[in-house]
């Protein structure tokens, strides 16, 4: 296992979920704006479409997190078993 990709991966995930965070406050933004300058009942609609879309960006952001997490310490342990296999020699 190449450390450094790994690495360099979780970084990547870690800068897009960086991104995912962006879009959803820039939706919260949209939807607040929406809210104050469109008064219909359509809005409810718009707003809860909103809300899905935010909901499902959490969901992959939060299991990006995770993923992100996993190669790290997946790499850290590898790097330590490859530290302790060169050590025995």
């Amino acid at each position: 296992m190449d450390m450094d990709l790994a690495n360099h991966q979780a970084r990547n995930i870690r800068h897009y979920v960086s991104n995912l965070r962006d879009v959803q406050n820039s939706l919260n933004n949209y939807k607040a704006s929406l809210n104050s300058a469109w008064q219909a009942q359509e809005m409810v609609y718009v707003s809860n479409a909103i809300d899905s879309i935010n909901n499902q960006i959490s969901r992959l952001a939060n299991n990006l997190e995770v993923l992100s997490r996993d190669i790290k310490i997946v790499a850290d342990e590898v790097k330590m078993n490859k530290q302790c296999d060169f050590m025995k020699f």
